[in-house]
């Protein structure tokens, strides 16, 4: 008996350590050395049981970062200035010779598991002001993870405009934001979730349990049923008339490391008929493996290349918009 009490401990203790070493290892392969650093561990969880937000005052906004972070989301660095941007610190009032762009979006633009400095409107505020002996570009962001397209408008109408921006870019993510939110997390207080620890969890087991759901076959989806159209059509024209009354560009890109044309051909001839600029920055994923653009094998986040890419197709696409500022700037100076 003693014996049979003997083995079947060593059984559960050498099982338990092959279960350790293979969820460890599993780690190791998502995050590399990451995997042995709790804090960056649980970076790797939703915004919402994050820690990093808070209520807004704003009912249609709902939720917003919390100011003045310094630590770390997906497992890169993410610090907040004192408004709760996810960006450097700017003032209201705008310089002289200065081009603003106001950036909304959600963790697409936001960015998750990128770096700031690599995020796509990082790289076109770089290149754009490189490019003008004349004028700096601040490309500022307002994107938050898990927004929605009405949190887009909110945002521009309660937060943007209080920075008086020349160029609106609403980071429109084909994987939700189609989607029409529930009224009812309008009308009642946010309640901010917990904050949960993925290091305490097993990656292994998440993962078992995602091959066993049936997955959506999104090639066979219908583009936008009835009241998605109605929904995005109503945003788009506010976005628009929100345009109209400041005389600023709002333009929609279609930000996405998935090729799908179908979806943007609708995405745009939306953006079009309410009078709204629109940009397509997914042309150089058509054909290409996904798994490569991912910020790691189980987030399908863009990752830093996915943002490079993006900045090429923006700053092709935005340059001839934001050369008339340029050359106003210029023609201002020199009658000066």
């Amino acid at each position: 008996m003693k014996r049979l009490l003997v083995n079947a401990l060593l059984l559960i203790l050498s099982t338990t350590i092959c279960l350790i070493v293979l969820e460890q290892g599993y780690r190791v392969y998502l995050f590399g050395g990451a995997s042995f650093s709790v804090e960056k561990v649980d970076s790797v969880s939703g915004i919402g049981v994050s820690g990093l937000i808070k209520p807004s005052n704003n009912s249609e906004i709902i939720y917003e970062l919390k100011p003045n972070l310094d630590t770390y989301f997906k497992l890169v660095e993410f610090r907040t200035n004192s408004h709760g941007l996810r960006d450097q610190e700017y003032s209201y009032s705008k310089p002289e010779n200065t081009i603003r762009v106001a950036v909304i979006g959600d963790s697409f633009t936001m960015p998750a598991g990128v770096a700031i400095e690599d995020a796509f409107h990082s790289l076109l505020e770089e290149r754009f002001t490189k490019r003008s002996q004349q004028t700096t570009y601040q490309f500022i962001n307002f994107g938050v993870g898990g927004y929605n397209l009405r949190q887009y408008l909110a945002t521009l109408k309660s937060r943007a405009s209080a920075y008086d921006p020349d160029l609106i870019i609403i980071g429109f993510c084909p994987a939700n934001d189609h989607e029409v939110p529930l009224e009812s997390i309008f009308s009642q207080p946010y309640q901010v979730k917990p904050k949960v620890s993925p290091f305490y969890k097993s990656f292994v087991l998440s993962k078992i349990r995602s091959l066993t759901k049936a997955r959506q076959d999104k090639e066979s989806r219908p583009i936008f049923d009835a009241e998605q159209q109605s929904y995005i059509n109503a945003t788009l024209s506010e976005m628009s008339a929100y345009g109209v009354r400041r005389n600023v560009p709002v333009v929609i890109t279609y930000l996405s490391h998935q090729f799908d044309q179908t979806y943007a051909n609708a995405l745009e001839k939306l953006a079009l008929d309410n009078g709204l600029l629109f940009a397509n920055v997914s042309a150089p994923f058509a054909g290409v493996d996904v798994r490569d653009y991912k910020i790691y094998p189980t987030d399908s986040h863009p990752n830093k290349e996915a943002h490079r890419l993006f900045a090429n197709e923006l700053f092709t696409y935005l340059s001839p918009l934001l050369q008339q500022g340029d050359q106003a700037i210029e023609t201002e100076q020199s009658g000066q």
